[in-house]
Formats: structure tokens, sequence, C-alpha cells
């Protein structure tokens, strides 16, 4: 948490981009001391951080909110209330956005060192099929055909070769 915040806010400062007056931090008292240590270290201190507290066990919920510097008055929840609603959106489009983020990041990390032990693939071509097939699953079920007008024929049969190669050697385990 200290990291992400202190990534997150450092580039704003550096940037000169307009910040928050309130962040909400998804979590509890360790989570929230993390993100108060790191806008202290950015020197802004000034901006309200909010923990959102989930009951154990239950994570689609918020069961209280603590503001930093105030931590030992928690504000309990009344679920019914439009507060608690709109902040239970909030959580959950961030939460959904984080999902989301992560999966691109890892989908991305997966196919870029598949195809960099296909010899004639570079990060353009690479880059050019994730862009037309959209996942590596799909570049590998693709046939050396299907892959030739992105690739060009050389580069489309030792792709092709590749995970043909591949489907043999886990048909055999």
């Amino acid at each position: 948490m200290n990291e992400a915040v202190l990534r997150r806010y450092r580039r704003s400062v550096d940037e000169q981009t307009p910040l928050p007056q309130l962040i909400f931090i998804d979590g509890g008292k360790g989570q929230l001391s993390a993100a108060a240590a790191a806008m202290r270290a950015l020197d802004l201190e000034q901006i309200m951080l909010v923990g959102l507290v989930k009951p154990p066990k239950r994570h689609n919920e918020i069961s209280h909110l603590l503001i930093h510097g105030r931590e030992e008055t928690p504000i309990p929840f009344d679920r019914n209330s439009l507060a608690f609603r709109l902040i239970l959106q909030i959580r959950e489009e961030t939460h959904k956005t984080a999902i989301e983020f992560h999966r691109k990041r890892r989908e991305k990390r997966d196919f870029t060192s598949e195809l960099s032990e296909i010899p004639g693939i570079g990060e353009k071509r690479k880059m050019k099929l994730l862009r037309e097939f959209g996942s590596i699953e799909r570049i590998a079920k693709a046939s050396a055909e299907e892959l030739r007008p992105f690739v060009g024929p050389k580069a489309a049969a030792e792709i092709a070769a590749h995970f043909e190669k591949q489907r043999s050697l886990a048909a055999t385990k």
C-alpha cells in the first residue's frame, strides 16, 4: 500500500496535476498507516485519508470507516444509508479496475515471455499479434495461414511450429 500510494501521488506531484482532497484506502489501520506514511514522505499530509474496513471473512461489505488521525473512533455504517451505498459503489468500481489492470498486466507478461522464445519474433510482432488475436491462447490455436497476414510467412511458420511442439509435448505428459 505504501509503495502504491507513493508512486501514484509522486507522479501527480511531479506532473503538477490536481490532487484530491480525500483518498479512500481499502483496508484498516495497517493499510491506512502505510498510506499515511507515503503521503507524509511526499509532504501531502493535508489530504484526508479514510480507511474502508471490512468485517472478517466478508470482503464485499464495509463495516466502518477509519479516518487517519482518529483511528481510535471508527465510524460505523448504516447499511441502508445513501452514503454507504455510494462508498460501496466507489469501492467496487476501484476493485474492478484494479483486477482488470492486473489481468492485462499478467496477460502481457505471459504473452511476451511465451513469444520471446520464438526466433525472429520481436516486440513489434508480439504487439501486433496481441492486438489482432487478443490473447496468447488464440495465437497458440491459430494456424500458420491465419498468422501469415500479420507477421509474414516465415514468422507465421515459426510461431505455428512452436505451439504445435508445445501441444505435442503436453500430450506426451
